[in-house]
């Protein structure tokens, strides 16, 4: 079955958490075999998403997080009545929105892609009747159906 990466990552966060004792013993060893084949995606998508983080971090990122510190404690005085902002305040307010709205989007791009990567894994299907039992015995939501959706066999 082909699942995009993300979908793997979020299915695996809610399978290892899940209380499986109401379960019958076929779908909890199929959602067993299941966190043995999503956990190694859901190590290396955070491992990925970690590196990237990290190598976005340069000398240029760490002068710029400086530069906010400098001018957050500037606008603090304006809102205090103490300083008045002026052009060159101005302007170094808008470059270093600009630097961090382009960090964000070139993060944000890296990780989407990440995520939208498709995988071809051989996942095990749980009956909907019996996931709809641990869903309940686990206090969840629908959300979580949605997350495991890729897994569930409907019964008829």
């Amino acid at each position: 079955m082909k699942i995009k990466t993300i979908q793997a990552v979020n299915a695996y966060n809610v399978i290892k958490d899940l209380k499986v004792s109401n379960l019958n013993e076929d779908d909890i060893i199929s959602l067993w075999n299941n966190i043995k084949l999503l956990r190694p995606v859901s190590d290396e998508y955070t491992k990925s998403v970690e590196e990237a983080k990290k190598s976005l971090q340069n000398d240029e990122y760490n002068t710029m997080v400086q530069r906010v510190r400098v001018a957050q404690d500037r606008e603090n005085k304006v809102k205090e009545g103490t300083y008045t902002m002026t052009e060159d305040d101005l302007k170094d307010t808008k470059e270093i929105n600009d630097y961090f709205a382009e960090f964000n989007k070139k993060g944000n791009e890296y990780f989407k892609t990440l995520e939208d990567a498709e995988i071809d894994i051989d996942i095990k299907m749980i009956s909907d009747k019996e996931l709809i039992k641990v869903i309940k015995g686990n206090d969840n939501v629908f959300d979580t159906l949605l997350k495991l959706d890729f897994m569930i066999e409907q019964s008829v």
